[in-house]
């Protein structure tokens, strides 16, 4: 029987050397816009709405819907966001098109983020991150926002230490993403016992827990590409080798 730790390194391993994605754009399907990639790069608050945005929706639309709504509005200010009617901000969210699944919903999100962005930060959301902080920190104070739980949380956390770089006191504090693509992977293979947010959770902290979010990404790579809920591609899958492939019989007959 192939041991916890063997997957997990091969997981790591392939992180390191095998995997194709490198950056946050590269998990967004190719109907993102380069112009929203390049503002959520370059602008804190429009990535904290991408975050926010990042909900029952294509990640593309959540990652294009900051630079669709400055274009509406002629600014992405929270200031002046944070002091909009919350009609007025559903209205410029569906009209003349919808940017979003639930207009209302992630309307809500961000006039509530942005009052809370300046109310606690000056209305900066680089100042979420600027102090050199413990990623639990991170993870935390991203989890105040509403609209924002441990799913968004820890994905907005990896992206801003990974591909973003910004400097912090450590990485212990980053978990793994509740992704359905995650949850299935690390039960598949045995990482844990259920396909359940604590128990993929646990099981990052335990065998990677200098950076247990290190696991997310090649996890979620594997499970969207390779790891399909229903008819997996076991003989193209990076992990096949060490993969005890638990569960799949349990899943063709249910």
């Amino acid at each position: 029987m192939t041991s916890r730790e063997e997957v997990a390194n091969a997981l790591m391993e392939y992180s390191r050397k095998g995997m194709p994605l490198t950056k946050p754009s590269d998990r967004i399907p190719d109907d993102s816009l380069p112009e929203a990639d390049a503002l959520a790069d370059s602008d804190p608050y429009a990535f904290l709405i991408a975050v926010l945005a990042d909900y029952r929706v294509r990640a593309s639309r959540a990652w294009n819907l900051p630079y669709l709504l400055k274009q509406r509005l002629g600014h992405l200010n929270p200031g002046r966001i944070s002091s909009m009617p919350l009609q007025d901000l559903e209205r410029v969210m569906t009209k003349p098109t919808a940017l979003h699944r639930h207009p209302r919903g992630v309307a809500e999100f961000i006039l509530d983020s942005s009052r809370l962005l300046v109310q606690r930060y000056e209305g900066d959301a680089s100042r979420i991150w600027a102090d050199s902080p413990r990623t639990e920190d991170i993870q935390s104070r991203l989890e105040a926002f509403h609209g924002v739980g441990q799913k968004k949380a820890s994905m907005a956390a990896n992206i801003l230490v990974r591909d973003y770089s910004i400097p912090v006191r450590d990485r212990r504090g980053i978990d793994v993403s509740g992704d359905v693509h995650v949850l299935r992977v690390f039960w598949r293979t045995g990482l844990t016992r259920d396909p359940t947010v604590d128990d993929v959770v646990g099981a990052a902290r335990e065998l990677h827990p200098e950076y247990p979010g290190a696991l997310d990404l090649p996890a979620w790579t594997i499970g969207r590409h390779h790891c399909h809920p229903r008819n997996p591609d076991c003989q193209s899958c990076p992990l096949d080798p060490v993969c005890p492939k638990l569960h799949l019989d349990q899943e063709a007959t249910n």
